[in-house]
């Protein structure tokens, strides 16, 4: 039996990739929104510094996760591909880190930029579900009902995560 070709798993984005981009989005969303009471200027900060050290910690699991798997073979090629599969992490934070910077500098209230900020990251962990939903489901009926409950999981996911901060 063949293959249906329009439900194969996309090659176009790494596995791992698609992985970092959506735990850096729901640490990132939940983040801003956890501090929305503080000033833009100490968002920006913690948001960019704490993306850079979870990076960082990812960075660092996959170089000892290497080093166990592949030993000596463990090469540069090797941390050049863990490298680009966790870029996804470092940038994540990104998007709202610039949104709430319009804050910073006076071009909106702080409020509407945590707001946008955070809808962006909701948006975008909605999307990722629909395309994982594209990916995994046959009907067009399934795909919404399969991106809608990824979607609402990593909005609930983001929920958590602001309770879990207070």
């Amino acid at each position: 039996m063949e293959a249906d070709p329009a439900h194969a798993p996309d090659r176009r984005i790494d596995p791992h990739s698609f992985e970092a981009a959506i735990y850096g989005t729901i640490i990132a969303t939940a983040l801003v929104a956890a501090q929305r009471h503080e000033t833009p200027r100490d968002i920006v900060v913690t948001l960019l510094g704490a993306t850079v050290v979870l990076w960082l910690a990812h960075m660092w699991t996959g170089l000892v996760v290497g080093r166990v798997e592949h030993g000596p073979r463990f090469s540069r090629a090797k941390v050049a591909e863990l490298f680009h599969q966790e870029r996804a992490l470092l940038t994540s934070g990104l998007l709202p880190a610039l949104i709430v910077a319009l804050a910073w500098v006076d071009w909106v209230e702080r409020d509407t930029a945590v707001a946008i900020a955070v809808v962006a990251g909701l948006v975008e962990l909605t999307a990722w579900g629909f395309y994982a939903a594209r990916a995994s489901e046959t009907t067009i009926g399934a795909r919404l009902v399969a991106g809608l409950v990824y979607g609402a999981l990593g909005v609930g996911i983001v929920a958590l995560e602001i309770v879990a901060s207070h």
